[in-house]
């Protein structure tokens, strides 16, 4: 009896050890771009990140209930602390907020992940996509960083250089 006991709770530990992340993606912030562009790229994102199985997704749904109930439907979450109170009110571990922008012919997907219990940023990840035709390269590339452990993260072989002014210097510029 004793050691069937002890069986049940090692198994109970190793279960709850391995149980991944409950994280809600909410859609990104559409910051020059048509809205339902945004939406689209937001729920493409979404469907890699679940299909990338490191996390639990909170159903797009159940995430909308919050926002309206909290009248942020419209104006969308466009603060950390605002994610933070919809993620712990969801009962999740991380949200996932971003924008999707456009700067002349190049789109930018910004994504940060925010711990819910702390507020602390866990990660930002940026991906710009110079043709339509890359965005769900782009997105795919993107969902597979954001499940891939901080400490892992393959390094940028290029870093812009910032100068004193803090304007980014081009290589060559002296």
């Amino acid at each position: 009896m004793k050691h069937i006991f002890i069986i049940i709770l090692l198994s109970a530990c190793v279960t709850t050890a391995g149980a991944a992340e409950r994280m809600a993606v909410l859609d990104l912030k559409p910051v020059g771009v048509d809205k339902n562009l945004a939406m689209a790229v937001s729920e493409n994102l979404r469907t890699m990140i679940i299909q990338g199985g490191s996390f639990e997704i909170v159903e797009r749904s159940q995430i909308n209930k919050l926002l309206e109930e909290y009248r942020l439907m419209q104006t969308g979450v466009t603060e950390d602390s605002q994610a933070q109170k919809i993620g712990s009110l969801a009962n999740v571990d991380l949200v996932l907020i971003g924008s999707l922008n456009q700067i002349f012919e190049v789109y930018t997907i910004n994504a940060r992940i925010l711990k819910v219990e702390t507020g602390v940023v866990m990660k930002a990840l940026k991906s710009e996509i110079k043709s339509p035709g890359d965005f769900p390269r782009k997105i795919d590339e993107l969902a597979l960083l954001i499940g891939t452990p901080v400490n892992s993260q393959p390094q940028m072989s290029i870093t812009p250089a910032l100068d004193i002014c803090g304007s980014y210097r081009t290589k060559g510029d002296k």
